[in-house]
């Protein structure tokens, strides 16, 4: 244990807790908010609205917030997106209060809060070697991965308490809240999280130096971003519906989305956890798309079956299938890509990948009302097998080579 990054490095240990104590909150905010949703609205229309409302953002400020961060000090703009945040729940928060809310304005202002998620993630992903060192940064990654997991554990367990006790606009002023915890620990970061200074040739050249880069001397690493992206179509979904499984499979109440959803968070922990031990994490390529099998066929069964217990087993493993792969891709990338251009590049990571997922989420919001719930998890398994067969044949040997 004294030879993890979270014990060796007090600096990247602060950035640890603040994300784990940011994304408490929005895991409060997000189950509180697809319930309320799926609860007084057209369960696969409204969904979908609200899921491509939370990932759109990331679709078309990544490249952005991206450069940002290779050009600005990153713990300048982490602060400026908690606190960006934080307000913008405070008026959700207000509007609720006040019952002055309806469906067109929490659209807006949960596509706004969202937006400002890149600037913070991709801000954090090029930090990590700063904080750690290269020999580390492997485990740092499974560790920074972790963070979610354990957020979304402690938020998923007790997400059905909140809900019940606090409502949806407690829950909306809880996850503001967090937020400002969140930015008393970025603060104390001491570390100079400037990479290097401001390139004189420009905002936008350094955007499409970027591309460039990425284009000409990382093709295949391009290749592999592009059937991630494809890939996210059909894996991303279960997002929205282990909500919609609890409801219309199961038929059960908000405290099996809580169960169901905790143990999902925690085969994320799990899978992070245990990785954040090895340090050659990056080279085991072909284990990721082991990891998309693995899920497909556990997300398949969840589909013909109609027992609580063991539906929330199977989303376990569909949540450690996920978290073991994102691990390593991540992993690999943070070996592979040069310090100077990481910022733009995990920005090209959310563009890429959450570009598909928006248009996934309404797709599969139809599919819920045209084919039902059932067919719809099972076409999605189905293709998502398909692309794991494909990446273990033809990707994971040029990697590992």
């Amino acid at each position: 244990m004294t030879q993890n990054p979270l014990i060796k490095y007090s600096e990247f240990r602060k950035l640890f807790i603040s994300r784990v104590i940011s994304a408490i909150g929005d895991k409060f905010f997000s189950l509180s908010l697809v319930w309320w949703v799926i609860s007084n609205n057209n369960p696969g229309y409204a969904l979908a609205m609200v899921m491509a409302a939370m990932f759109l953002p990331s679709v078309i400020f990544s490249p952005l917030m991206g450069t940002l961060s290779d050009r600005y000090n990153k713990k300048t703009l982490m602060i400026t997106a908690d606190i960006i945040r934080a307000t913008l729940l405070f008026v959700l928060f207000t509007l609720t209060y006040k019952n002055l809310l309806n469906f067109s304005i929490l659209i807006l202002i949960v596509f706004l809060i969202y937006s400002f998620a890149p600037l913070f993630e991709t801000s954090t992903a090029s930090s990590l070697k700063i904080l750690t060192s290269d020999k580390d940064l492997p485990q740092a990654t499974a560790v920074d991965s972790s963070s979610i997991g354990i957020s979304n554990v402690f938020g998923a367990a007790l997400g059905s308490v909140f809900i019940a006790i606090l409502g949806f606009k407690g829950c909306v002023l809880l996850n503001a809240i967090t937020y400002f915890l969140s930015f008393v620990f970025v603060y104390q970061i001491r570390k100079n999280l400037l990479i290097r200074e401001k390139n004189k040739s420009g905002y936008f050249n350094d955007l499409k130096d970027g591309f460039f880069y990425i284009k000409n001397e990382k093709k295949f690493i391009l290749k592999l971003l592009i059937f991630f992206g494809i890939l996210n179509f059909f894996v991303s979904p279960i997002l929205m519906l282990i909500p919609v499984i609890v409801k219309f499979i199961l038929e059960k109440e908000v405290k099996w989305l809580a169960i169901i959803e905790t143990f999902f968070a925690s085969g994320t922990l799990i899978a992070s956890y245990l990785l954040s031990f090895k340090k050659d994490v990056a080279k085991n390529i072909e284990y990721l798309m082991i990891s998309i099998l693995v899920f497909a066929i556990s997300f398949f069964i969840t589909a013909l079956i109609k027992m609580p217990s063991l539906t929330a087993f199977l989303i376990f493993i569909c949540g450690f299938s996920i978290s073991a792969g994102n691990v390593l891709i991540l992993s690999y990338f943070q070996k592979e890509i040069d310090d100077e251009y990481k910022g733009r590049f995990f920005s090209l990571i959310n563009t890429i990948v959450y570009s598909i997922m928006p248009l996934s989420f309404i797709i599969n919001g139809f599919l819920i009302e045209k084919i039902t719930v059932k067919n719809t998890i099972l076409l999605n398994s189905l293709f998502a097998f398909m692309l794991g067969i494909y990446g273990l044949v033809n990707l994971s040997k040029k990697v590992k080579s």
